[in-house]
């Protein structure tokens, strides 16, 4: 079975914040790039908690919120095969 792995906030940001990889540099010295970028880094690891955690109550997928590890369960393979939505498998789950 196939584990994935999403990047935590403070991990995430901070790797942004010291030069790590997808930080952007400033070409004039100007640090508003730098903010805006940890600014939208931060709005997409929201977003994606959001959804993983949503996911993870209907059994769709396995979210461990404290290290971010993501598992596929059978349900969510058969509903993403069959499009069937989030919102459906709450109802009859």
């Amino acid at each position: 079975m196939a584990q994935y792995q999403v990047m935590g906030k403070a991990a995430t940001a901070q790797g942004a914040a010291s030069g790590g990889a997808g930080a952007m540099e400033s070409k004039d010295g100007d640090d508003e790039d730098e903010d805006q970028d940890e600014t939208m880094l931060r709005g997409r690891l929201d977003l994606a908690h959001t959804a993983l955690t949503a996911l993870d109550a209907t059994g769709l997928v396995r979210y461990d919120r404290r290290t971010g590890a993501l598992l596929p369960t059978a349900l969510g393979r058969v509903a993403s095969y069959y499009y069937v939505s989030h919102t459906s498998i709450a109802t009859y789950h």
